[in-house]
């Protein structure tokens, strides 16, 4: 059980291990923080059942790309996928901006401000609204 101080447990998934220190150092203080090295690894984690309120997933990985896992997360589990954030640091050419124009989840631009990161943490681990 949690404790009212962690409000979300996060999963950061991404090769660059320097990226996973910052997240995971930052948000460790409020939150419970998880990472994995590349897309299999992350697999891996949800398939012992490990649950998450909120993943943030590069999306140039080598091997399972961060779109690919996604499309994985989503046969399995389509509201976890619904809480994945994307990070990126190449827009590339024009058919890329295209492609990150068609995920469906929000996409934070490498480098970005530790209050995008709040933010997007805050929207998606949020319980929805109740319909009375």
């Amino acid at each position: 059980m949690r404790s009212k101080e962690l409000m979300a447990r996060i999963l950061v998934i991404d090769d660059e291990p320097a990226i996973c220190r910052l997240l995971e150092r930052r948000l460790s203080t409020s939150h419970e923080v998880a990472t994995a090295s590349n897309g299999n690894e992350a697999l891996l984690l949800l398939a012992k059942g490990e649950r998450f309120d909120v993943v943030f997933c590069d999306l140039q990985m080598p091997g399972l790309s961060g779109a690919d896992l996604h499309a994985r997360v989503a046969v399995l589990d389509r509201e976890l996928s619904q809480r994945f954030i994307f990070m990126t640091g190449a827009l590339g050419d024009f058919a890329g901006r295209v492609e990150l124009a068609r995920l469906p989840n929000r996409v934070l631009l490498k480098p970005f401000a530790h209050s995008d990161v709040l933010k997007a943490i805050t929207e998606l681990a949020a319980p929805p609204p109740s319909n009375r």
